[in-house]
């Protein structure tokens, strides 16, 4: 029900608090799909992969650069994009082009045994860590 008021233009924030909450409520789902399956836990990862790659790239990066992991910022690739293009609406259809072209599909792939899991979800890295350098470099 919230994505019917932060799809954009948002009507409400969700902030910290909220993103920290449903972070671990997906954390936990994915969770509970590994422990029930070693290949819907695969899936989920595949999944999660673009919101994985940003979060921990990000925390990373900003800890090279010396800076304290639990002040505001604004490095995300969602944040970066959104400053890039303009538009919050743009970001939210390229991830959802990217769900429904990439990962699903490799979700899928996993799950029906038809590929082997680990190399998919290497597959899976690529366009995120593509888009996270992209939006590190381009100004």
């Amino acid at each position: 029900p919230f994505l019917w008021f932060n799809w954009p233009p948002a009507q409400c924030f969700m902030g910290d608090a909220g993103a920290v909450f449903i972070g671990f409520i997906l954390g936990a789902i994915g969770l509970f799909a590994a422990w029930h399956s070693l290949l819907l836990g695969v899936a989920w990862l595949i999944l999660m992969m673009p919101f994985i790659v940003d979060a921990t790239g990000t925390l990373v990066l900003r800890l090279v650069q010396g800076h304290a992991p639990h002040h505001a910022h604004s490095d995300h690739c969602f944040q970066r994009f959104a400053r890039l293009t303009g538009s919050a609406l743009a970001i939210d259809l390229g991830l959802l082009l990217l769900q429904l072209i990439w990962q699903f599909p490799l979700a899928v792939w996993v799950v029906n045994g038809a590929g082997p899991p680990i190399p998919v979800l290497a597959l899976s890295f690529i366009p995120a860590i593509s888009l996270m350098a992209y939006s590190r470099f381009s100004k």
